[in-house]
């Protein structure tokens, strides 16, 4: 699935942004992947009012590209999950300024993850999968050569010990 928006400078669709500007704006991912900003307009006064786009989440990212005055500007992957945009405006001329839009690929492999209940007595151990990105299957190992693929086992132990317990999940982008 994607995940998309748009963005524009303070004027929006139609109007002129503003003086002394000093915005950025973040795009973040919900797992490592391409986020691709695509400009359908670019006019900015000619060596004072710029753009930055990063490929990260700071300005210590590498640089995707730098622009001010106008055309057009080819479209900017951002691989690191993480694009960040900075505009800057002097108190000379307002232009027109950008309207983009940006995608962003959201297919994750899940995190897996788990809660356990345990009553010692009994030796009883109920499991509650707690992992994201939608997991579709599972795998427990409960550390005794015992398995369930249930999303929330509950296994018995025979013997006393510790044991690790193990949780595979699973969907169509990987597993975890």
């Amino acid at each position: 699935s994607l995940a998309n928006g748009y963005l524009y400078d303070s004027g929006g669709p139609s109007g002129n942004y503003s003086s002394y500007e000093n915005c950025s704006f973040l795009i973040k991912a919900n797992c490592p992947g391409n986020i691709v900003l695509t400009f359908s307009s670019f006019s900015t006064e000619l060596s004072y009012d710029y753009i930055t786009i990063y490929d990260g989440n700071n300005t210590s990212a590498p640089v995707l590209g730098g622009y001010w005055g106008t055309g057009n500007i080819p479209p900017l992957t951002a691989t690191s999950g993480s694009m960040l945009i900075t505009f800057y405006s002097d108190g000379s001329g307002n232009y027109s300024g950008f309207a983009a839009s940006w995608t962003s690929n959201q297919n994750c492999a899940p995190i897996s993850n788990f809660n356990t209940q345990v009553n010692a007595c009994q030796g009883k151990v109920t499991c509650t999968d707690v992992s994201t990105n939608y997991p579709y299957s599972w795998l427990w190992n409960f550390g005794d050569g015992s398995a369930s693929t249930l999303q929330n086992p509950v296994h018995t132990y025979t013997a006393p010990g510790v044991y690790a317990i193990n949780l595979v999940a699973t969907n169509n982008y990987g597993n975890s």
